[in-house]
């Protein structure tokens, strides 16, 4: 059986042209993004569509950056099964696992493809926010202890740039790692005070590693500018 075969047969109903809703059951014990934080990260990674190529090594990229060179196939059905038409979802299950130049070839194949807002941001507050909070509390450890929109701000810096700490590039990752790991339970409010000042410091020192005009240096400054808000408080 082919892949495109094995994949048209998990579906039993024709597809409508109009997404259909997640029926996947969400813990309510999963962490929650601020409404600052979300907005943030949906302004800031913007909708994409499989056939504009992102550039670099990323793959086929859809939704709210939903890398598809960086998913199993498993994960891909799970989140995207009843977010889309059957023939476009196993259209774009064929490109699992390309990056580079072979996902740019594939891109040029999939404009047609239209991902709907809708769909984006479920799969985004389903799928990939539960992640990258498990991600962002690997990098900072005591993380859960912030308040919930500088939870969002360090959310949407793992989410755009990563969790490595290796190397020059990323000191100020080290930094912000640093100055969490200060915080206990119950939180003294002077060092919690230190520690947002500190948070918003490295975010904008972070800057340093791009040009003003680009994207990442505002999303960062974004990111800064949520954390700051915080402490205006």
């Amino acid at each position: 059986m082919s892949l495109f075969s094995w994949l048209s047969s998990l579906f039993q109903i024709k597809p409508s042209m109009e997404p259909i809703p997640s029926t996947r059951l969400v813990s309510p014990n999963l962490f929650a993004l601020s409404q600052k934080g979300e907005e943030l990260i949906l302004e800031q990674e913007g909708l994409d569509q499989p056939g504009n190529f992102v550039g670099g090594n990323s793959g086929v990229t859809i939704g709210i950056g939903y890398d598809l060179g960086t998913v199993s196939l498993s994960e891909f059905t799970e989140d995207w099964k009843n977010m889309l038409p059957r023939s476009d979802f196993c259209r774009l299950a064929e490109t699992i696992g390309f990056s580079g130049s072979r996902a740019k070839e594939a891109c040029q194949h999939l404009g047609d493809i239209k991902i709907s807002r809708m769909a984006a941001v479920t799969v985004f507050n389903t799928s990939t926010v539960p992640h990258f909070w498990k991600e962002t509390l690997l990098a900072f450890p005591g993380a859960q202890l912030l308040p919930s929109d500088v939870q969002g701000a360090l959310l949407s810096l793992v989410y755009n740039r990563g969790a490595a700490m290796q190397g020059d590039r990323r000191k100020e990752m080290r930094d912000i790692r640093d100055a969490v790991a200060r915080l206990s339970n119950p939180v003294d409010p002077a060092v919690l005070k230190e520690v947002l000042q500190s948070i918003v410091a490295a975010l904008k020192s972070m800057t340093r590693l791009w040009p003003s005009t680009s994207g990442v240096y505002k999303h960062r400054l974004a990111e800064a500018a949520l954390v700051q808000s915080a402490l205006d408080l």
